[in-house]
């Protein structure tokens, strides 16, 4: 049987509402997923540059806290303080005659 133009029957691809409803659905899925994304990203690579600044000020602080240190063994030396009692108090080392001995 041969099928002619007017037997075949015409059909259309017509999308009912719910099919509609569901794709337009899918869509802004899709869309709000690809924005998520971009904020997510946008968010982490913020996070990153904030844990590399907070990594270089710990490090410069580092730094600073041995110089710091440093500075306080030197100011604080025995010989040191020894020679500024000496010069700016006249202070001196007690001859071993004026040392007294305390027993406890």
């Amino acid at each position: 049987m041969r099928k002619t133009k007017s037997s075949r029957q015409h059909t259309t691809n017509q999308f009912s509402g719910q099919q509609i409803a569901g794709l337009f659905l899918l869509f802004l899925l899709v869309i709000s997923t690809a924005f998520g994304l971009v904020y997510v990203k946008h968010v982490a690579r913020d996070y990153y540059y904030q844990i590399q600044l907070q990594q270089r000020l710990m490090h410069t602080l580092r730094v600073e806290h041995n110089q710091l240190l440093l500075e306080e063994s030197t100011w604080g030396a025995p010989a040191r303080i020894q020679a500024m009692a000496q010069l700016h108090f006249g202070m001196r080392m007690p001859s071993t005659d004026n040392l007294v001995m305390v027993v406890v």
